[in-house]
Formats: C-alpha cells, structure tokens, sequence
C-alpha cells in the first residue's frame, strides 16, 4: 500500500473512489473515511481497502501501522477531530508524507467564540499543518491563504476533483422552454453562502417573473431554516428552499433548469455548481474579492459577473444573456469532467 487516503464522508468521497480504481492500481491505494454524513451506502459498496473509521474502531496501532506502511498521507479536507490530531502528533515522523489536500472549510473555518476545547484543537491544527510536507488547493490562490493564515512550508501540488454530474449527462440535458427567469442562490445551508445579502439584492426584482431556489439540503439546518423563512418574507411562494438531497443526475437536471447563478461565498466553495453550471451556459454571478474569482476569472480567463453589479443592472440588464461568455465558460469548464485531465493532476500528486 502506497497512498493512505484520509477522507471525510461526504458527496466526492465515493467518486473519488471509483476514480482511483479506474485510473490506478488499486491495491496500492486505501481510503480511511471519517464522520458520517450518510451520503455513503455502506451496503452497496465494494468494501476492498475501505476502511470506515468511528470512535467504536478507534484503534490507534493499526492507524499508526497503516501511516507508517504508506509513502504518502493524503488528507482530503482537515475536518477530522481532535483524537485524530493527537494521533497525527503521535506519529510526528510521518508528517513529512503528509499532502494536505484544502476544500474550503478547512481552510477558512474560524470562531472567535469557539470553547477551549476548539481552541486546543485549532492550536493543535496549526501545529500540524505546519510540518506538512505538501499542500495542495483547488484553486492555487487558496495556497497563499494557508500561508499567511497558517505558515505552511509544504510543497505546492494543485489537485482537483471531478464532478459527480458526469459530461455525457450534461450533454443529454434538453432546455425546457419556461414562463419565468430561474434563479439559484448559493449551493448549502453554509453561513459562507451570505444568502440573506443576495435575497436583499434581489428584492428589487421581487415583482418580476421570477423563481428563486435556494439549495439548502445540507449544512446548517438552524441557518437554512433563517434563509428559507427570510426568502418567503420577500418573495412569498417565487422563493423555493429545495431541500431534499438529490443525487448527481437529478441534481444535474435541477442545475439545468437554472437561468442565473449567485454564489456569495466568501471563500472557496461550490467548484461543482460552478463548472457544471458554466458548462451548462448559464449566467453565473460571483464575489469579485475571493481567491475563486482570483483563480477563475482573473487567471484562467471565465467570463463571470460581479455580485456588486446587480445593485445598478435594471432587470433587463439583469436577465441579459452575453453569447460570447457562454462560449468562453464552456470551454474552459470541459476539462473539469475530464478523467485525463484529472489523471494527470493526481499523476503530479501521486509522484511525489
């Protein structure tokens, strides 16, 4: 076993899988999966170096026997907790192996009244990240932000994940022809969203033709509660909370119903809407002053609009659809359902 994959259970996990055994030797891969978010049908999977880890199985020699085995340490997002860093300080000489692999959260996650137990945790987490050999990011800008916000001296390697929603999919969708101007708001029921700022922009269209729909089947329940009962007081039933999971094709079907796309975050998140939506040729708006906008549009050349435009855009200008950036977007995104192209970023990660 050469790669020991560190992995949170969440929507890319099982992807990611099925990717590396299709591409890679499989045997000298093994995923360890933490938490349990339910996204993983445990009975429907082939269980061959999965290992899934609780606090039930919480074995610390055979962790430690696997990350000495290993050549490299790969964590899919740094979401794990508290005992796990102790077992990662424990194991101190592997760190160096270590590819941190940044998804968003992880990165600019911050409390400042969290309890003295994430307070430890956090201290604990900036140890660590540290003494990591590499670091990889989703959009190279992320790098420089782990930099000033943790001082970490690991290598850079880019990395990236294919999207659920497969090409030929996508491809198949049909537009439907429709009576009102589709908009989606964000892609979860995260804080980072900033829903709420959106909803007030958008007030000044409350009255035209349009369908709001907020994605909000996972995250915050509390928060996407706030979000759902908010929308409704402004635009009554054209604010739709969608909020039941969908799985990828459904939910690539929903991505192709949407006329315009507002994504408020204010840190790197919803690289999966984006791509699948700006391959799709739809109106995306973004947040001018995050590493994303730094990466997509200023570096690789998406043609995406600016949120702090919809203050001054008539509703007309709002709707208005540029040829020339469907274009653009679309080709720039096809590469992001490409299993070559994504074999040769892992090949760069894998040989190290």
């Amino acid at each position: 076993m050469k790669y020991l994959h560190i992995m949170n259970e969440e929507k890319f996990t099982i992807p990611f899988i099925e990717f590396v055994s299709k591409n890679y030797e499989i045997d000298e891969h093994f995923f360890l999966i933490t938490g349990n978010n339910k996204y993983i049908d445990r009975n429907s999977i082939n269980k061959k170096n999965i290992y899934f880890l609780n606090d039930d199985n919480f074995n610390i020699l055979y962790l430690t026997k696997l990350m000495n085995e290993s050549q490299q340490i790969l964590i899919h997002g740094f979401f794990q907790n508290f005992r796990f860093k102790l077992l990662l300080l424990l194991n101190y000489k592997n760190l160096k192996k270590v590819n941190w692999i940044i998804w968003g959260g992880d990165l600019y996650y911050s409390n400042s009244s969290m309890s003295i137990k994430h307070k430890i945790n956090d201290i604990l987490k900036k140890f660590l990240v540290k003494r990591f050999g590499y670091v990889s990011t989703l959009v190279k800008t992320d790098y420089d932000v782990a930099k000033n916000k943790y001082k970490i001296t690991g290598i850079y390697k880019k990395a990236m994940y294919l999207t659920p929603i497969k090409l030929e999919f996508l491809d198949s969708i049909i537009p439907e022809s429709k009576e009102c101007c589709n908009i989606q708001i964000g892609n979860s029921a995260d804080i980072s969203n900033l829903h709420l700022d959106v909803i007030d922009k958008l007030s000044k269209f409350k009255d035209e033709n349009i369908k709001i729909y907020c994605p909000l089947s996972y995250g915050d329940k509390d928060y996407g509660k706030k979000v759902e009962e908010y929308g409704k007081s402004i635009f009554g039933d054209k604010f739709v909370a969608v909020t039941d999971y969908m799985k990828a094709d459904e939910y690539g079907k929903f991505l192709g119903s949407i006329d315009i796309a507002i994504f408020n975050n204010n840190r790197q998140q919803a690289l999966g809407n984006i791509f699948a939506l700006a391959y799709l040729g739809k109106k995306i708006f973004m947040r001018n002053d995050t590493t994303m906008w730094k990466d997509l549009v200023d570096d690789e050349g998406y043609k995406f609009s600016s949120i702090d435009e919809i203050e001054y855009m008539t509703f007309e200008k709002f709707i208005e659809i540029n040829y020339d950036f469907i274009v653009c977007n679309k080709a720039l995104s096809k590469n992001r359902f490409d299993e070559k192209y994504a074999a040769k970023v892992w090949n760069n990660i894998f040989q190290n």
